[in-house]
């Protein structure tokens, strides 16, 4: 990322999602490490977000806000993945220092079907809204999927429709060409 940054000046805004695992969620030393990785490398952490599964923070949930907690006070960016699968209590959610809710795909594959799916996102939308969060739904790969999305005002999306999986030589001939 530092090196598209500095390649394609108009990248400095781009943000870089990373999964965080329960095991490394559970490492005493995980502050640490992204704190020194952070300082050796200057990467702003307001544009690192960290990705972590709802199952995982509930596994354990008053260890995880400890831990969220002070991955925020690094200044990175938290968000909870898959959001819907899991067995979440919402006494919960609103605990967790997280800014964005992701939309699990397997409810946007379902999109209007007409099972009451439609109806599920259009809550978890409402919900983070109301909590001050941003939504990403994942999993989009149809036109009709990102415009069902974009008239509940999810407007960020990830999946096919936008672009398979990219190594890093395409993404960067990517950033060359839109950038």
């Amino acid at each position: 990322m530092l090196e598209w940054q500095a390649q394609y000046p108009s990248t400095k805004h781009l943000t870089m999602s990373v999964n965080l695992s329960g095991k490394q969620l559970a490492q005493p030393e995980l502050i640490n490490q992204i704190k020194k990785i952070l300082g050796r490398t200057g990467f702003d952490p307001r544009l690192l977000k960290l990705e972590i599964t709802e199952s995982v923070m509930m596994e354990n949930a008053e260890a995880a806000i400890e831990q969220l907690r002070a991955l925020r006070a690094l200044g990175v960016e938290l968000s909870i993945d898959d959001f819907g699968t899991g067995y979440s209590s919402l006494s919960y959610l609103h605990r967790f220092p997280a800014a964005t809710l992701k939309v699990d795909r397997s409810f946007v594959n379902r999109i209007g079907k007409g099972d009451g799916n439609d109806e599920i996102i259009g809550t978890i939308v409402t919900l983070a809204r109301n909590l001050k969060m941003e939504v990403v739904a994942e999993g989009v790969e149809t036109e009709e999927q990102r415009q069902y999305l974009a008239t509940l005002n999810c407007e960020y999306v990830q999946g096919y429709l936008l672009s398979r999986p990219l190594t890093v030589a395409s993404a960067a001939e990517m950033l060359g060409h839109h950038m």
